[in-house]
């Protein structure tokens, strides 16, 4: 009895020497077991415990810790569970390696990060977190999920920039917003703070309320506004199903929330028997165009209806404006002109 009691003491005292709370380069145990060898070097914490580092507000908690004095590298295993008070943000995982000397700290398979209350991140291959440039790797099966605006982002390579709440994806992207927008691209920016989607990528994004379709080379989208700005578009109305157009921009604004757009540039292909002629194909063309679910507007437009063919159309309307009436299925136009075979009537 004595010999233990001895031991214990022992073990108390060489904490306190080596865990000092004012030795800035050290960790503070408070474990169950505590176990130090290779002349003080190696420290070993046993049966669960906690380990934090008082300049930076870092508390770790974890069934068992080894810390090498030499390389201050303190690994820690099963249940682990990182604490950035100073950052507001929470890493768990089974497997985890504070590098201390670097402040980068690594987690190795499946992993969750937590920024506040709305911000959660999973991976299942790794997670690396520096401390000192506050930026946060996701690597596997990545997905990133904001609860508040109902935003769903999936990838297999991920960064998190905490200055700027900036995430950027790397490779294949998918986003699910509320249900009512996907959108299938790569490359992806997330400004968390802007609510702002980006991409410079080629992308595909569905509109599920309209069952509307969009391919662009490049875009951005403001989540809280529901505003979509893009270049070289093509939209698909009704998309997979009978009687879709197509719309051509080489650049354009969508406004979902109050159902309008504007574009440039643009040539739009109606479904076939929009005028009851399955032998039809009719069409605009014009430099701009502009709408919402009841009229589409072009400025210097040309509209025919003839069957398309390697030859000029038979006949085509020219005119300074043209507005498609898209309830009573009509075309009218303003300051016009006919011209057959490209000789104006």
């Amino acid at each position: 009895m004595k010999n233990n009691f001895l031991q214990i003491t022992c073990l108390l005292l060489i904490s306190l020497v080596f865990f000092s709370p004012s030795s800035s380069d050290e960790f503070n145990f408070d474990v169950t077991q505590l176990q130090i060898s290779e002349k003080g070097n190696i420290i070993n914490g046993y049966g669960g415990g906690i380990v934090t580092t008082e300049n930076n507000n870092i508390v770790i908690t974890a069934d068992s810790f080894e810390y090498n004095k030499l390389t201050t590298l303190l690994k820690a295993t099963g249940n682990v569970k990182l604490i950035d008070k100073n950052q507001d943000i929470v890493i768990e995982s089974n497997e985890f390696f504070y590098l201390k000397n670097k402040e980068k700290i690594y987690t190795k398979g499946e992993s969750k990060a937590f920024r506040g209350l709305n911000i959660e991140i999973y991976a299942d291959q790794y997670f690396e977190y520096n401390k000192l440039t506050l930026i946060l790797e996701a690597k596997g099966n990545v997905v990133i999920l904001d609860k508040i605006k109902d935003v769903t982002i999936k990838t297999n390579e991920a960064f998190y920039f905490k200055k700027k709440e900036k995430f950027f994806t790397k490779g294949k992207t998918e986003v699910f917003i509320k249900k009512n927008y996907y959108i299938d691209s790569s490359d992806l920016i997330f400004l968390h703070n802007l609510n702002i989607l980006s991409s410079n990528k080629d992308t595909f994004f569905k509109d599920n309320t309209l069952n509307n379709a969009y391919q662009f080379k490049e875009f951005e989208y403001t989540i809280y506004k529901k505003i979509l700005k893009a270049k070289t578009i093509k939209l698909t109305t009704n998309y997979q199903k009978p009687k879709s157009d197509n719309f051509f921009f080489k650049s354009g604004m969508f406004d979902f929330v109050n159902k309008k757009f504007l574009a440039k540039d643009v040539d739009i292909l109606f479904y076939k028997d929009l005028f009851g002629d399955e032998d039809n194909d009719p069409r605009i063309s014009s430099i701009s165009a502009s709408g919402d679910e009841l009229n589409s507007n072009f400025k210097k437009g040309v509209f025919t209806s003839c069957k398309k063919n390697d030859k000029c159309p038979p006949w085509k309307i020219t005119a300074e404006e043209i507005r498609h009436d898209k309830v009573k299925k009509q075309i009218i136009y303003k300051d016009a002109w006919l011209e057959i075979y490209d000789f104006p009537v």
